[in-house]
C-alpha cells in the first residue's frame, strides 16, 4: 500500500509464437555406403518438439534437431521432413535425398567367340547402377566410335575384326570394365606369292616356292598336275 492509499501489483506477460524450421541440406546426393545428415532449424515460442519424417511416416525416435543415416542405401532414397510443433501451429521443412550406386557388371560378354569372315558377330553385357550406367565398347585398349548399347554387333567380320573387346559400364559415380571377349575370325587361304615358273636343266634342281595367309594357318600339299605328291607339304 503506497502512502496515498494506491495498491499496486507486478505480472508477467508471455508472448507465444508459430514455430518456423529449415532443413540442411535441402537436396543431398550421397554415394550407397556413405553418412548423411540433415539438420533442423527450428524458432518458437515455447520451443518447438521435432519430429522427423520419411515419405511423409514418423521416424522412430527421430526427436533431436539432427537426423543422420550412417550407411545409405538405395531404399534410403526419399523425401524426409522434420515437423516443429509447439502450443501455437506447427510447421514442416522439407528434404530430398538421392543416393547414388556404383556400377556393378551383371553380365560379361561370353569369353571366346570363333566366326568366318562374312558372319556377323555379337557381344552383350549388362550392368547396375544409380543412375542408370551407359556403356562403351572397346576394341583392344581405344574406344570405339558409337558402340555405346549394351550389345555390340560387327557385321560382317573381316579379318581386321580379329581382336579383344570388352565393355566399360559408367555413372556419376565411376566405372565398371567388364571382362575380355576374345573374337576370332576365320577366312580362307589368300595365296600371297604364286608360284613361278621354273627353267631347269636336264637332271638339275627345281625349286618351287608359295606363300598364303588364312586363318587358321594354312597347310599345303603339292601336286603334279592333279597327281598327290607324297611328302611334300611344305
Amino acid at each position: 500500500v503506497s502512502a496515498g492509499g494506491i495498491i499496486s501489483s507486478e505480472f508477467s506477460l508471455t508472448v507465444h509464437s508459430a514455430p518456423t524450421v529449415t532443413i540442411a541440406p535441402a537436396a543431398p546426393v550421397v554415394v550407397a555406403g556413405t553418412s548423411v545428415t540433415f539438420t533442423a532449424t527450428v524458432t518458437g515460442n515455447p520451443a518447438p518438439t521435432l519430429q522427423w519424417r520419411k515419405a511423409g511416416s514418423p521416424i522412430a525416435d527421430a526427436t533431436g534437431a539432427t537426423y543422420t543415416i550412417p550407411n545409405a542405401q538405395p531404399g534410403d532414397t526419399a523425401q524426409y521432413s522434420v515437423v516443429a510443433t509447439n502450443v501455437v501451429s506447427s510447421a514442416t521443412a522439407t528434404a530430398d535425398l538421392t543416393v547414388h550406386v556404383a556400377p556393378v557388371i551383371t553380365q560379361h560378354p561370353v569369353a571366346s567367340l570363333v566366326v568366318t569372315a562374312g558372319q556377323p558377330a555379337s557381344f552383350t553385357v549388362a550392368a547396375t547402377g544409380i543412375p542408370t550406367p551407359t556403356f562403351q565398347w572397346h576394341k583392344g585398349t581405344d574406344p570405339i566410335p558409337g558402340a555405346t548399347n549394351a550389345t555390340y554387333t560387327i557385321d560382317p567380320t573381316v579379318p581386321a575384326d580379329d581382336a579383344t573387346y570388352h565393355a566399360v559400364a559408367t555413372n556419376v559415380v565411376s566405372s565398371a570394365p567388364s571382362t575380355p571377349a576374345v573374337l576370332t575370325v576365320n577366312f580362307g587361304p589368300v595365296i600371297t606369292s604364286p608360284v613361278a615358273n621354273q627353267v631347269a636343266n636336264l637332271g638339275g634342281a627345281a625349286s618351287f616356292l608359295v606363300t598364303a595367309t588364312g586363318k587358321p594357318a594354312p597347310t599345303y600339299q603339292w601336286r603334279r598336275d592333279t597327281t598327290v605328291l607324297t611328302g611334300q607339304t611344305q
